[in-house]
């Protein structure tokens, strides 16, 4: 089963480093009829960088059997006389007719500059991994915007440039609360100097389908004050992280994910409990938990 599990981001970072996916789809010879007009068209205007083609290897995929690697071929050019290199980010997101779902993925990428004056080119090629599970049987990955520069000054960018239909397993199941705990070192009791405390803790989620996104963490304190602190999947193109804890093996279909809570300063002294979790997966299914077991924590003046 975990090879059939979300494993997005180990191919993305691989694909960084410049390693080959695993595998290619079937069909990878076809090409997205996504009009390489319209990325040029959106490329700035006076820009000497520019956008020639954006493009996926194919543009339907099947990852009901398991996951699937895609390519997209970004084709560039760019007329300054000293640019070698052209660096960027995609943004892959899914979509369920025009519905988004789950996270943006952003994925950067370089490529080096060849050929000679007025007008060189560059091409890189993303590795994307599609997932095997999301919120529709039918649904589409889409280029949702893509960006360029040089280092001289010239940028370029682009909305919504490439598509990719794409078959898939429908996740029903929402994610599950594993449990809550304050994180190794972090006291039960805590004194605030006058400035405020930050408390953390670590909620641990499975989602063992489309794999978790995102959460709420929510404490009652004195006089019923009530912190909520957010906490997410997090991608900065080459480590896949929760809050602040690493995730391992770039897994998110189990995590532990850290999560300081601030208790700001001038709020009273007391016991501050943990009364709600709310979690979202990667094809938008939630749970709501209140009163989870978890560790309470009392603050004190200094």
């Amino acid at each position: 089963m975990r090879s059939r599990r979300v494993r997005v981001l180990a191919v993305m970072a691989a694909a960084i480093a410049g390693a080959a996916p695993a595998a290619q789809p079937a069909a990878a010879s076809a090409a997205v009829a996504e009009p390489a007009a319209a990325s040029a068209r959106a490329a700035a205007g006076a820009s000497a960088l520019r956008f020639t083609e954006i493009s996926f290897n194919t543009a339907r995929v099947d990852v009901t059997a398991g996951p699937a690697d895609v390519v997209l071929t970004v084709d560039m050019t760019d007329t300054h006389p000293t640019a070698v290199e052209i660096m960027g980010t995609a943004e892959f997101r899914q979509f369920a007719g025009a519905t988004p779902v789950g996270q943006p993925w952003k994925i950067p990428f370089d490529a080096v500059l060849t050929g000679t004056a007025p007008a060189r080119s560059a091409t890189a090629s993303i590795y994307f991994r599609v997932p095997q599970y999301g919120a529709t049987a039918q649904a589409a990955w889409r280029v949702t915007k893509i960006t360029a520069h040089d280092g001289y000054g010239n940028e370029s960018a682009a909305k919504n440039p490439a598509r990719l239909a794409v078959d898939q397993l429908v996740d029903g199941a929402g994610p599950v609360l594993d449990g809550i705990a304050l994180a190794p070192g972090q006291p039960a009791e805590v004194v605030d100097p006058g400035t405020g405390v930050t408390v953390d803790y670590r909620v641990t989620v499975s989602d063992l389908q489309a794999g978790f996104w995102t959460g709420r963490l929510v404490l009652t304190g004195p006089d019923g004050l009530r912190i909520g602190t957010p906490f997410a999947i997090a991608f900065d193109g080459r480590h896949l992280t929760c809050g602040t804890a690493s995730l391992i093996d770039d897994i998110h279909d189990r995590v532990e994910c850290a999560v300081p809570v601030v208790i700001p300063a001038g709020t009273p002294a007391g016991r501050w409990t943990v009364t709600r979790v709310t979690l979202t997966d990667q094809a938008d299914n939630s749970l709501a938990v209140s009163h989870p077991d978890g560790p309470a924590v009392s603050v004190t003046r200094g």
